[in-house]
């Protein structure tokens, strides 16, 4: 890897005492807005915020979210030249019924390039105070989205709700008329994802990367494409380089995490996940620490996120699984025995883990119990099967 996580941390994320301690203090305010806990910034993060402004939007975003309106204006006064500050100005000055206040902030962020969909403002209920205005009726008199946005918003609205077809449809006129554009391009990539032509969606994704290089969303989105077609140092390249762009944004910790995991970079997952896992309720966070773990040998520790994960949600045989191949290294054999069960009550066409339940088996002192798990593999086709039961169950025929 060319950089350590918490070198890239260091380097993006100027926290103003340490970096991995006020990471963890930011990951605990999320939480703490999600719970409707919060109150005001934490003092450790007002600098951050202050020289950060993609932070700051993302902690604005979060909080209207969760219908928190009032918390925004301290955010909004940080950046108020920023085009994506300036829409949660106008929320902020639609609910404090302040109509003029509220479009002359909208129409500042409409200028952008950034600017939301047309639908999407109209539909935000936060504006619902004055929208009987005149100014906000005035306002929408005038022309503010061309004819392609709007082909666009179709698109995007097509993709949303499944239909593919129609959505590639209304998006490839665009593609012709503006091959640069970025927006048109990530849309392409995840359409054909979705229509299963990884060829063209690799093939656009790279395009949206090198046409908005500062866009960390398109990159999260090429670290699983790649990852997903088995290009691996380029998924690995791709995660870093969203947490390098964004590393306020949690949901990045886990996907880079994958990527890492899959390059074989274990000790680079388990300092993606640490914080992360110690503060967000995700259990398959925890599996991917867990994977991680188990790569290094750090059997014990598998077993204790395991452990978590099975309390919170005993539906996903492979936490089983996981937990079962940690028992069975550290020679708990009968906790693995029982572990493999009920992964396969779960799911039981599951060829390796016959395999693996065999072994415990074995381990134990029970070859019959053993050998009738070996013939479940041979069963399901389990290329070694038959080397198992050669070599331990010849008399058992």
């Amino acid at each position: 890897m060319k950089k350590t996580l918490v070198y890239i941390i260091l380097l993006v994320f100027p926290f103003c005492v340490v970096a991995q301690n006020s990471q963890e203090v930011w990951f605990n305010y999320l939480v703490d807005i999600d719970n409707h806990k919060a109150s005001g910034i934490p003092e450790q993060l007002t600098n951050d915020l202050q020289v950060n402004p993609g932070m700051a939007v993302y902690l604005t975003e979060k909080l209207h979210q969760n219908g928190m309106i009032e918390p925004l204006k301290p955010l909004i006064n940080m950046h108020p030249d920023n085009a994506s500050m300036k829409y949660y100005a106008a929320l902020f000055y639609a609910q404090h019924n302040e109509p003029q206040k509220s479009m002359q902030m909208l129409a500042g962020h409409i200028k952008s390039s950034e600017r939301k969909l047309r639908g999407n403002i109209r539909s935000e209920k936060t504006f619902d105070p004055v929208k009987t205005s005149s100014a906000w009726r005035n306002f929408w008199i005038q022309d503010h989205y061309r004819q392609r946005d709007m082909t666009y918003e179709a698109a995007l609205n097509f993709y949303h709700d499944g239909d593919y077809n129609w959505a590639l449809e209304e998006l490839n006129p665009l593609l012709s008329q503006y091959p640069s554009n970025h927006k048109y391009l990530y849309l392409a990539a995840l359409l054909y994802d979705k229509m299963g032509n990884q060829r063209l969606a690799l093939n656009y994704i790279k395009k949206a990367t090198d046409a908005s290089p500062r866009t960390a969303s398109y990159f999260a989105s090429a670290a699983r494409l790649y990852r997903k077609n088995n290009n691996i140092r380029l998924s690995v390249a791709a995660a870093e380089k969203t947490l390098e762009l964004a590393p306020w944004v949690p949901d990045y910790y886990p996907l880079a995490a994958k990527s890492f995991i899959a390059g074989k970079q274990y000790t680079a997952a388990v300092e993606t996940l640490e914080n992360y896992c110690r503060t967000f309720s995700d259990t398959e966070a925890w599996y991917l620490m867990a994977k991680a773990k188990f790569h290094q040998k750090k059997y014990h520790d598998v077993i204790r996120w395991m452990n978590k994960a099975l309390v919170a949600d005993k539906s996903q045989y492979k936490y089983f699984v996981m937990r079962a191949d940690a028992f069975r290294e550290t020679r708990s054999y009968e906790n693995a025995i029982i572990d493999y069960a009920m992964a396969l009550d779960i799911k039981p066409n599951l060829p390796q883990v016959y395999i693996n339940y065999g072994r415990a088996r074995f381990e134990a002192g029970d070859t019959e119990g053993a050998c009738y798990m070996w013939r479940k593999a041979l069963h399901y086709k389990h290329p070694e099967a038959n080397d198992y039961l050669y070599r331990y169950c010849t008399q058992q025929h």
